[in-house]
């Protein structure tokens, strides 16, 4: 992080250059969420489960972009998430429980 200290009629303002990284606790990780979202698909069936799934990815990505993320972090992160979600619809049928338990 780099300041710039200017002087303005006997005022000094400091502008800083180079914005904090900000940790995002990983999607992939946030059980709620992934329950959330495999139950929401489970209620749908396949193609308005794909669209729910494309607005819930594309509002995803947004919260990323505007956190700083990186355009190769963000795919890093929504893969690690569309895994967690897809394990969580697959455990039931494996397990026969329901969604709540998977992830």
């Amino acid at each position: 992080m780099t300041r710039n200290h200017h002087v303005h009629g006997g005022r000094t303002t400091i502008e800083i250059k180079g914005a904090p990284i900000v940790v995002v606790f990983p999607l992939a990780f946030r059980r709620s969420e992934v329950r959330a979202a495999a139950a929401e698909l489970l209620q749908r069936n396949r193609y308005l489960g794909r669209q729910w799934w494309a607005a819930h990815v594309k509002a995803h990505r947004r919260r990323l972009r505007e956190l700083g993320l990186a355009p190769d972090e963000i795919d890093m992160e929504i893969n690690r998430y569309a895994s967690a979600v897809s394990r969580a619809l697959h455990l039931p049928k494996q397990y026969r429980s329901t969604p709540e338990g998977a992830a």
